[in-house]
């Protein structure tokens, strides 16, 4: 756990600069340059990138970043989602184990929070901003 913690430290200090910083490129040259092309130099000198599938771009840039900078092989992929699998199940049991833990709180606490309120309104009748909010509950 503690490498995997190292190398994810590694990954992100080597991104820093890179998510950071603003990045601006005048292009200003080369979509002139483009534009003044004949179509037979368009087709041979591909210079803009419209026609690229995005997709396949994004999927080669997380396996490179998990093949070259977080070091790991691609062989482990499969196991790899197999557990990130396992991880998202378990993820939705334990919020739905929460969530009824809370609910079962909640109505066996239901007689705490209305004596609670009760009390509370004797020493807030009195102030007459809440004493009206706070009678309606008792």
């Amino acid at each position: 756990m503690v490498r995997l913690q190292k190398r994810i430290r590694v990954g992100l200090g080597v991104l820093e600069h890179f998510t950071t910083t603003k990045w601006r490129f005048k292009m200003a040259r080369v979509i002139n340059m483009s534009e003044s092309m004949k179509d037979t130099d368009k087709e041979l000198f591909y210079i803009t990138n419209v026609k690229q599938d995005i997709d396949k771009y994004m999927l080669d840039c997380i396996l490179g970043a998990r093949q070259y900078l977080m070091k790991e092989p691609l062989s482990s992929l499969p196991s790899a989602r197999i557990h990130l699998k396992r991880l998202y199940y378990l993820d939705r049991v334990m919020t739905v184990l929460f969530y009824c833990l809370c609910g079962w709180l909640l109505l066996k606490g239901i007689n705490t929070v209305r004596f609670c309120l009760e009390y509370s309104s004797h020493g807030l009748g009195g102030i007459p901003l809440l004493g009206g909010v706070v009678s309606s509950f008792s």
